[in-house]
């Protein structure tokens, strides 16, 4: 399953709001990814949003490329000069030459096998040893919220060993809870992980 149109929709509604709430956001997790990966590393921000981090790495010198389904951010996307795919996570490219993937909330919005399979994608995008840095919100089951986006809920243990099962070692991890869109504090990990050799 790919993204799916509710979410879409409702992103699309809604884009000002959303622009307005990631707009300041400070990431300690992005900065750790920055300093993780080569000068001008080739790096893919999988679900970029309208953008905002993808800039933050291109301003650091690295070479992105935004991977990103839903049509507004994507010429939002377009606009900002960053280089786009406008596809949804069935276009993560197996090219094995990325130093380093971002997917922060992101892959929460596709059903469990889907989620696996494209960690699995991402680890054949990645180097060996590329680094990849996992959003996810905390929880269980799969529901939709009040603006009607699908969610597929993880625990902790969960994603580490989903993580461990397609090749990464976990090099960090970091938990915490966060307002969103929706609204609702809501707890969270971001999971940064190396891509193993084999």
């Amino acid at each position: 399953m790919a993204i799916d149109k509710a979410t879409i929709q409702a992103y699309t509604d809604r884009i000002d709001d959303y622009r307005g709430l990631v707009k300041d956001i400070k990431n300690p997790d992005l900065e750790q990814f920055i300093k993780l990966l080569p000068k001008a590393g080739k790096v893919l921000d999988a679900g970029a949003g309208p953008g905002n981090d993808a800039l933050k790495m291109r301003t650091a010198g690295l070479d992105v490329t935004a991977l990103e389904p839903t049509p507004e951010f994507a010429d939002l996307i377009e606009a900002s000069g960053t280089p786009l795919i406008r596809q949804d996570f069935e276009g993560i490219p197996d090219s094995g030459d990325y130093d380093g993937v971002w997917a922060s909330f992101s892959l929460l919005h596709v059903a469990r096998n889907d989620c696996y399979r494209h960690i699995q994608q991402i680890h054949k995008a990645l180097k060996p040893g590329g680094i990849l840095v996992l959003g996810m919100k905390l929880g269980d089951g799969e529901k939709r919220d009040h603006l009607g986006r699908y969610y597929c809920y993880y625990s902790e243990e969960e994603l580490l060993s989903m993580l461990s099962d397609t090749g990464f070692d976990v090099l960090h991890q970091r938990s915490g809870s966060a307002k969103g869109l929706a609204g609702n504090k809501e707890p969270f990990i971001y999971l940064t992980a190396k891509r193993l050799s084999s």
